[in-house]
């Protein structure tokens, strides 16, 4: 990969700082991504950390980190809400990656308007091959939830994007 870029090797490279938000010990994300570039590229990766949330997230608008660490959870169980706001080029997203691929705007666009289910999923699934082969971005975790219920808990939905939903919870026998 290196070889068929501009910098043609390790050596001419410039400086690469990987950008999280923090303070103190550094994070565990940041930590591994350096170590894999180590290991796997030869590259060391410098790890800055930004304190202020505000800081960070101003910065990152503007394009200003080289590799930073980002997290997003759905607000709803939709791909629009991750092939849409975080890469089509004209999202008001602030997050950073800047990518811009003609076709895939083209193709989320057409997305957005589709009301036949069916085909607005096939649009969505060959934009993000387009987002996998173009690689803006490497996911490197997925959050899992556990959640325990009593047996006398009753009415407990488990909402997959967001905590349980309570609304209908009751309890089937008196609480020592």
């Amino acid at each position: 990969m290196i070889a068929e870029s501009k910098y043609r090797e390790v050596a001419g490279l410039p400086p690469v700082t990987i950008t999280t938000i923090g303070s103190g010990g550094t994070s565990p994300y940041a930590t591994a991504l350096a170590e894999m570039f180590k290991q796997n590229l030869g590259v060391n990766v410098a790890i800055q950390q930004v304190e202020s949330a505000e800081r960070y997230y101003g910065e990152l608008a503007k394009g200003r980190y080289q590799l930073f660490t980002f997290g997003w959870i759905a607000d709803y169980p939709d791909p629009q809400d991750f092939l849409d706001i975080l890469f089509h080029s004209e999202s008001s997203a602030i997050y950073g990656t800047n990518y811009h691929n003609p076709e895939y705007d083209r193709i989320v666009r057409e997305a957005r308007a589709e009301l036949e289910q069916d085909m607005r999923m096939d649009l969505y699934r060959k934009a993000q091959a387009l987002l996998i082969n173009d690689a803006p971005c490497v996911p490197i975790s997925y959050n899992v939830r556990y959640t325990l219920t009593k047996p006398y808990v009753k009415g407990v939905i488990h909402a997959p994007l967001t905590l349980a939903w309570l609304r209908y919870v009751s309890i089937q026998h008196k609480v020592d």
